[in-house]
């Protein structure tokens, strides 16, 4: 896995920018955070470790299941099977960063307050997938920006 950004990765954050219509200042604002927050993905041993080949892993996993009689649809941004733990891994990868004179715990717990119901649907999606081991499933937050893992 390269410590840097790629020309492949690159042309990925572009490609997704011009899906989104954006004006030239916006999409040159939103390259610039995409390259920062996946170069500190890339550099961050927990990040890497997260990014690494493992088996059964996805990224952007689309789920889709019926609620209340609505077709509801979801994207897992990284799951995997860590063998060596038997557990499954979900990953949700958060932009966000403690605000000014927010230690790291509180931030950590103020977001995982935030998105725990998100994690919770995750699992149990996860837990009705096909082709999946059945293992104890464990979910957190990724934050890039202070190279951070927030676990529900």
């Amino acid at each position: 896995m390269p410590l840097e950004i790629t020309d492949e990765i690159t042309t990925w954050i572009r490609a997704n920018i011009l899906k989104a219509n954006l004006d030239k200042a916006d999409a040159g604002r939103v390259e610039t955070e995409c390259t920062e927050m996946i170069t500190k993905a890339l550099q961050c041993p927990m990040g890497r470790w997260i990014l690494s080949i493992h088996p059964e892993a996805y990224s952007e996993l689309g789920i889709t299941r019926m609620e209340d009689g609505e077709v509801r649809h979801y994207v897992i941004d990284r799951t995997f099977f860590d063998e060596k733990e038997g557990v499954r891994w979900i990953v949700d990868y958060k932009t966000s960063s403690p605000k000014t004179e927010e230690d790291e715990e509180s931030f950590k717990s103020r977001e995982l307050m935030n998105y725990r119901a998100q994690l919770d649907t995750y699992a149990d999606l996860l837990k009705n997938y096909r082709g999946v081991v059945d293992a104890p499933i464990r979910a957190a937050l990724y934050f890039p920006a202070i190279q951070a893992l927030a676990l529900r």
